[in-house]
């Protein structure tokens, strides 16, 4: 029979704990975006940064519980949370000056077994002070939480990708919520999502199964038909998530509900772009279905031009719809629809460079390539 030791906290634990947790999910959000940038500019390519992620994740499985059980058998969850936190910052520190796959995949394992082992059981310390103290669970732990949403609307191929990035937030400790077609939900929930439905099997079924939605110029305008009805229903639905702590929105433009509750809450936002067609350039226009193609030898001028036009289109077919739901919110008209309906925050270029190389003065004003997608999609896969 194992006995366990019960160490009781001195002082005030509320304010250590808060600054734990704050400073635990600090790392994980600097190292979310950055990480997979850092390891190509030591020498990675995709396919090994995929391994590197892999790796991690299969050891973080087996490891954690283990040091976990070993933490409650010696029974001092501090002394070792000090050790684990020791061997990481040792194993990051290290990490700096190596490069080859194998070294930087063994370092890699090292710092990422022992930063989240110290995850269970920082929650475990803080539970302990909850039930001794009598202490806000919540406004301790909310200082590390971070809610992510994650809402699109559309086919597998618009979806998958968002159940790629919620697994990968949610292997590293943060609560994500799959908003998307009811069509998703065992999807979502199988991969361990949080899930709310934007629209009905039904009305999901209604949209893909109209032959006109698939029509290259028609399609938009079914499209719009179908939706700006939802536009209050998302609304609601989105500014329910607003009112929480700490959240963070992921979604696809076409959701222009997301980009409403932005800037009437003024929360980040995060737009995933999957196509580069979406990108309004004049330097290297894209193909579109729908309109003449922009001549790459069009001077700037004339491409304003071109782009203002296919702007005038989007409010004709959204406008109506959109000022509805923003007037009685005290937001002004939209202009420029197909800028508007980016994040002025963040710009996820979901597609590798290759396919579509920067084009400097017509990207995004806040834009990142697909280093955080490729880790998305590694995960998915």
């Amino acid at each position: 029979m194992t006995r366990f030791r019960r160490q009781r906290l001195s002082g005030r634990p509320a304010p250590r704990l808060a600054l734990f947790n704050a400073a635990a999910f600090l790392v994980i959000g600097v190292q979310l975006p950055f990480w997979p940038v850092w390891l190509a500019g030591h020498g990675l390519d995709p396919q090994q940064i995929a391994a590197v992620f892999a790796a991690a994740i299969w050891a973080k499985v087996v490891a954690t519980p283990a040091i976990g059980a070993l933490a409650d058998r010696i029974g001092h969850r501090r002394a070792v949370m000090a050790g684990l936190a020791g061997i990481a910052c040792l194993a990051y520190a290290a990490l700096w000056p190596v490069r080859g796959l194998w070294p930087l995949l063994a370092l890699n394992l090292v710092a990422g077994v022992a930063q989240s082992a110290l995850l269970p059981l920082g929650d475990a310390v803080t539970l302990a002070a909850v039930r001794e103290r009598g202490l806000d669970y919540g406004r301790i732990r909310v200082w590390g939480s971070l809610s992510f949403v994650l809402a699109s609307i559309g086919t597998d191929g618009d979806i998958f990708p968002y159940l790629g990035m919620g697994t990968t937030l949610r292997a590293r400790g943060y609560r994500a919520t799959l908003l998307a077609s009811d069509d998703y939900r065992e999807k979502a929930q199988d991969l361990g999502l949080e899930f709310r439905p934007l629209a009905s099997k039904e009305e999901n079924r209604q949209l893909l199964s109209n032959p006109d939605f698939w029509h290259p110029i028609k399609g938009g305008m079914v499209g719009a038909r179908w939706g700006a009805p939802l536009l209050p229903r998302h609304y609601a639905l989105l500014a329910e998530f607003a009112r929480q702590d700490d959240v963070t929105f992921v979604a696809n433009p076409g959701l222009l509900a997301a980009r409403v509750v932005q800037e009437k809450f003024g929360l980040p936002l995060a737009t995933p772009l999957l196509q580069p067609g979406m990108i309004q350039s004049c330097t290297a226009p894209p193909a579109l279905p729908a309109a003449p193609t922009l001549p790459r030898w069009a001077p700037r001028p004339l491409g304003h031009v071109y782009w203002g036009v296919l702007d005038a289109f989007g409010s004709f077919l959204l406008g109506r719809a959109l000022a509805d739901l923003r007037g009685p919110l005290g937001l002004p008209p939209v202009k420029r629809f197909f800028r508007w309906w980016l994040s002025p925050q963040l710009v996820l270029g979901m597609f590798p460079q290759w396919y579509a190389p920067p084009q400097p003065g017509n990207m995004p004003r806040k834009h990142s390539g697909s280093a955080i997608p490729a880790a998305a999609a590694d995960t998915v896969r």
